[in-house]
């Protein structure tokens, strides 16, 4: 997962994103990056896949493509990864959303080519 952590550092590199991680299916972390120590969310991010999977097959909806939690306190966005899990990044408020969404457009690929550890 070095080509992993590689990319989860740019994603930390990014103004306002606080953590960076890639979980398995059922929020075991495989690789993570932060700014500085802090408590993680992995298993608050864990059951915001699991509603958001939920609600898009009650909804007939189709695949999950991203998940955001917005609060006062920063957001929360989940993108699944081709077949081994997700990738989850904390961002603090006011962080702009439009270019962490650009920067996961840009890097999924070579985190997904990177595969479970």
């Amino acid at each position: 997962m070095e080509q992993a952590r590689a990319v989860l550092e740019a994603f930390i590199s990014v103004d306002g994103v606080d953590q960076a991680a890639v979980v398995d299916p059922k929020g075991i972390v495989l690789s993570q990056v932060q700014r500085q120590e802090e408590p993680w969310v992995v298993s608050l991010a864990t059951a915001s896949i699991e509603s958001s999977l939920a609600l898009g097959e009650a909804l007939e909806k189709g695949e999950l493509v991203q998940s955001q939690v917005e609060c006062e306190g920063g957001s929360l966005l989940v993108e699944p990864l081709a077949r081994f899990g997700f990738l989850v990044l904390k961002s603090s408020p006011g962080a702009n959303l439009g270019r962490i969404r650009y920067e996961i457009k840009k890097q999924k690929k070579l985190l997904e080519g990177a595969g479970p550890a």
